[in-house]
C-alpha cells in the first residue's frame, strides 16, 4: 500500500474513534449527517428546477394525459423514497409494505418509461 492510502485509512479510523469514544461524538456525527442530507436535497431540487426550465416546452408538448403521468410518477417516487424506512423496515406494514414499496417504484418507473416513449415517438 502507498503512504497516501495508509494516511487516508488512518484518518478514517481516527474519525471513527472520535465518534465512538468521545462524549457527544454521536450527536456531532448526526449533525454532520443532517447537514450533508440537507445539502444533497437542495442540490437535487436545484437540478430538477434547471431541468424543468430547460425542458418546459417539451413537457407541455406531451399533452395533459402524459404530463399527469410524468408528475404522478415523480410524486410516487418522492413518496416511496420518503417512506422507505417505514415501508421496508420491520414496522407495522411488514411484508405488505415491502410489496407496496416495490409496486410504487415499479409503477413509477413504468410511468416514466411510457412518458419517455411518448416523447420520443411523437415529438416534432
Amino acid at each position: 500500500m502507498s503512504s497516501t492510502t495508509v494516511r487516508n485509512v488512518a484518518i478514517i479510523f481516527a474519525l471513527a474513534a472520535i465518534v465512538a469514544f468521545l462524549p457527544g461524538g454521536d450527536t456531532g456525527a448526526n449533525f454532520i449527517s443532517q447537514i450533508l442530507s440537507a445539502i444533497f436535497i437542495v442540490l437535487i431540487v436545484f437540478i430538477a428546477a434547471q431541468m424543468y426550465r430547460r425542458f418546459q416546452e417539451d413537457i407541455y408538448g406531451l399533452g395533459d394525459r402524459w404530463r399527469l403521468v410524468l408528475y404522478a410518477s415523480i410524486a410516487a417516487i418522492v413518496f416511496a423514497l420518503g417512506a422507505a424506512s417505514r415501508m421496508l423496515g420491520d414496522g407495522d406494514l411488514g411484508a405488505a409494505g415491502f410489496v407496496l414499496w416495490f409496486g410504487l417504484m415499479g409503477g413509477a418507473a413504468y410511468g416514466l418509461y411510457g412518458t419517455y416513449r411518448q416523447y420520443r415517438e411523437y415529438r416534432i
